[in-house]
């Protein structure tokens, strides 16, 4: 299915790249040919952010409602999860310990 890629994050080893799309699917994509794996399936439209840590062991992707998860690579558990305002970006700090959100939040 066609698909349009809103966020990406190449893996250090530059063999594969964690890929957000328009249909709020994430895909763990090798850049060997190999087939894609689903690394999360948010039931929202839109993944604006997705991130990896700088060992590349974990996942991090968000959902235009807020959804934030990170996820262990090899096994796909779940190890964090919250939600905040539209996420329209993510990145992780250098030291892999922290997480920084973009939102669309709007203060009074």
């Amino acid at each position: 299915a066609d698909c349009i890629y809103y966020s990406s994050h190449f893996h250090p080893s530059k063999t594969a790249a964690l890929m957000g799309t328009g249909n709020g699917t994430v895909f763990w994509e090798p850049l060997t040919g190999a087939k894609p794996r689903v690394i999360e399936d948010w039931p929202e439209k839109w993944c604006f952010g997705v991130a990896l840590t700088p060992d590349g062991e974990l996942a991090v992707s968000s959902s235009n409602t807020g959804n934030i998860s990170v996820r262990n690579l090899s096994t796909l558990e779940q190890v964090w999860q919250t939600t905040m305002g539209t996420v329209m970006s993510l990145a992780i700090n250098p030291s892999g310990t922290e997480i920084v959100v973009g939102t669309s939040l709007q203060s009074d």
